[in-house]
């Protein structure tokens, strides 16, 4: 966050470099300042736009509340610096991508939406799991997300809560991320906390849950949307963010306009009786996991950086 930090790590980069030959090009991960190679950043958000954010709706994004204004504006400028030195951006999101174009800190000709990959292991959902899934009795709703109030696990605890009033049949919801019940009082009943899991234990949630729901106040991309849909089970996001990039409303999913929690518990039911919403989630795993994977991204990145030689 801090311009002192920047400039540290500008200078670690450039020392690097000296120990190597010449390169084509420097893929950052992040921005890190201005060198005299060729470089091309990849990132999922800037200090403009979270700038632009706070002024808009007086909201901090996750992990600057705390930061004066003041320098986060001369961070902002570094950025802007670095920027109009670079080769290209390469962005997770389109709608990180709108942002520097509309904005003015990168011509459009250097701003490239590349997206992101997929972490956790892909294992195709087979018909046999999506026949077991609409013809048991009891529903699952999974929530994911360690950075719980930000990801909006408290809207879907209490939407939980109220789902099960007006559903047709028993539900339970499966917290994971958090390493400690992040509510008040006892757990809920028909709640399962399961607290930080591996890679593959969060894999079978996915797998076997008939919604994935994560309604975040602030998402610079949201990875674990597309690892729910490359297993075959529909997702309940935000109309925020790059979240509809990858959520198309009563299709695979369905997007939350605000902090509703009885829009939120209608929008739980209603996704996971869906039957047709549950085969198009499965009718498309494959292509969502072809085009989320890393090598997709490393693929496309390569070829941007060919392209601007």
């Amino acid at each position: 966050m801090r311009p002192l930090y920047a400039k540290l790590t500008n200078r670690a980069m450039k020392r690097a470099l000296k120990g190597v030959n010449t390169p084509d090009a420097v893929l950052s991960i992040g921005e890190h300042g201005v060198i005299p190679d060729p470089i091309f950043i990849y990132q999922d958000h800037c200090f403009g736009h979270g700038l632009e954010m706070y002024r808009e709706t007086g909201q901090m994004p996750h992990g600057w509340s705390g930061v004066p204004i003041s320098v986060l504006e001369r961070r902002a400028d570094m950025q802007a610096q670095a920027y109009a030195a670079c080769s290209g951006v390469l962005t997770m999101s389109r709608w990180n991508a709108d942002f520097l174009i509309r904005s003015g800190l990168v011509p459009a000709s250097k701003v490239h939406a590349v997206h992101a990959g997929i972490n956790v292991p892909v294992e195709a959902p087979s018909v046999t799991l999506l026949q077991e899934k609409r013809r048991r009795n009891e529903r699952t709703i999974l929530f994911v997300g360690r950075e719980f109030y930000r990801k909006g696990g408290d809207l879907v605890v209490a939407a939980f809560e109220q789902a099960k009033k007006i559903a047709p049949r028993p539900m339970r919801l499966i917290v994971a991320g958090p390493k400690r019940w992040p509510l008040r009082g006892a757990i809920p009943e028909h709640v399962e906390f399961v607290g930080d899991e591996p890679f593959l234990a969060l894999r079978e949630h996915m797998r076997k849950a008939d919604v994935m729901v994560m309604p975040s106040r602030f998402e610079a991309f949201g990875i674990v949307f597309i690892e729910s849909l490359a297993a075959g089970t529909p997702v309940i996001g935000r109309r925020n963010f790059a979240m509809p990039e990858m959520i198309t409303h009563g299709h695979n999913g369905m997007l939350l306009e605000s902090d509703d929690v009885e829009s939120l518990a209608s929008m739980i039911v209603s996704v996971i009786e869906s039957d047709s919403i549950a085969q198009t989630c499965f009718d498309e795993s494959h292509a969502v996991a072809s085009y989320y994977s890393w090598d997709r991204v490393a693929d496309d990145i390569t070829a941007v950086i060919q392209g601007s030689r």
